[in-house]
């Protein structure tokens, strides 16, 4: 019997310059630090929680709390940043990156060619109508055997009503 091939696994998405910088800066620099958004406010989840368990004291001092820590982590982000772009090297290293991402692109579409042509093969055509075949056989099996078991329940009812 002839298998069913499994469909290649496409690339993670495209690195976003953030997480470039953040790759050059840990790769090149010895630096481990995550790209930071420039959203500084608490969630709404958090400020509900909050107003739930102390009030609008706690959600005024979450928020407070939160733009500081958030706002701090911008700032280390941001100087790193431009620490990373001012740097001779990381034009070179940021199309390397890109290049890498495209080649797996590439490589991916080349994979997924391939798994096409075979999925249009007459043996793996064959093999799809038979596990379908069993799979609706099971199917059938299995809600026969539900309906046995209903069926003899509903029979003792009746018999001990």
């Amino acid at each position: 019997m002839y298998s069913i091939p499994s469909a290649p696994t496409p690339p993670a998405s495209k690195p976003t310059y953030d997480e470039i910088i953040a790759a050059y800066l840990h790769q090149v620099h010895s630096v481990n630090i995550t790209p930071v958004s420039t959203s500084t406010g608490p969630s709404r989840a958090t400020n509900a929680l909050m107003g739930l368990a102390g009030g609008p004291l706690a959600t005024g001092i979450n928020a407070a709390l939160t733009h500081q820590t958030k706002g701090a982590a911008l700032q280390e982000w941001t100087t790193w940043k431009i620490f990373a772009i001012q740097k001779p090297d990381f034009q070179d290293f940021m199309k390397n990156h890109i290049q890498e991402f495209d080649a797996l692109i590439s490589d991916y579409d080349e994979r997924l060619a391939i798994y096409r042509e075979k999925m249009r093969s007459p043996e793996v055509i064959a093999a799809i109508k038979l596990k379908e075949k069993r799979d609706r056989e099971s199917t059938v099996t299995f809600l026969g055997f539900i309906g046995l078991i209903l069926a003899t329940a509903l029979l003792i009812i009746i018999i001990a009503g």
